[in-house]
């Protein structure tokens, strides 16, 4: 490996690596088991694979429309990317996390997010950087695209912890109406945890996608708005953070 495919390699792989150190020492009360967090990473890397295969169905069906234009980069950037990529990850994340022992604390959720989330941007990543060849793609996704997963993962993370101690109340409770309303709120968190980032990523997309006049300085401010959101969410569920 040649000393330029050494350095695009290390700027790909740094920033998902720096974003899952820190949230790793957000969580305060209780840190997850390695083995875990290893299989999140790897499952999320995994999760490429299915998304990139929604997309490119999505894709080729969205070709069959008669026109190109707002509506239908819209539509792509909702319906096929955003939904493709944060309904696998979430997909992971339910099926590796929900019945492990380790998830205790409604953080947890985050950190788990993050990791599935970290492990497909830093797939992603590597093969937008592999494809450009150049360390000026690596250092807008960077501060761009990198940022973004993991924010999306945040919002992803702080409602599957909510919906997990819900759904857990619920089977604790031994009063009926209570256990009915804790089920309720299991179900509302829940889609949240899925449709939020979908929202988020697919506004991303389309304001970064769309070419319209007014959807380059809107990008710009959104970026800001979502990390600085994201930043908060972790603060704010790390210092009030509660069990399961």
């Amino acid at each position: 490996m040649g000393t330029l495919s050494q350095i695009l390699l290390f700027a790909a792989v740094i920033p998902p690596a720096a974003l899952l150190v820190y949230i790793y020492r957000q969580d305060k009360v209780e840190k997850e088991p390695p083995r875990l967090l290893l299989k999140l990473l790897l499952g999320g890397a995994v999760s490429v694979l299915p998304a990139a295969a929604w997309e490119r169905l999505g894709s080729w069906l969205l070709a069959l429309l008669p026109a190109a234009g707002p509506v239908r980069t819209a539509v792509y950037c909702f319906a096929v990317v955003a939904l493709a990529e944060e309904g696998c990850k979430f997909l992971f994340l339910r099926r590796l996390s929900w019945q492990d022992a380790a998830f205790n604390y409604r953080f947890d959720g985050i950190v788990y997010a993050v990791f599935v989330s970290m492990g497909f941007a830093a797939v992603e990543n590597l093969l937008y950087v592999a494809g450009d060849g150049t360390l000026r793609t690596a250092a807008l996704r960077a501060v761009t695209a990198i940022p973004g997963h993991a924010a999306f993962a945040v919002f992803m993370g702080f409602y599957y912890g909510c919906a997990k101690r819900y759904a857990d109340a619920a089977a604790r409770c031994r009063d009926a109406a209570l256990a009915e309303n804790c089920r309720r709120l299991h179900k509302k968190y829940q889609a949240q945890a899925l449709w939020l980032p979908v929202i988020l990523h697919g506004l991303y997309d389309f304001l970064l996608a769309a070419r319209l006049p007014w959807t380059g300085g809107i990008f710009g401010g959104f970026v800001l708005i979502l990390l600085a959101g994201a930043v908060r969410q972790v603060r704010t569920a790390g210092r009030h953070d509660v069990p399961v």
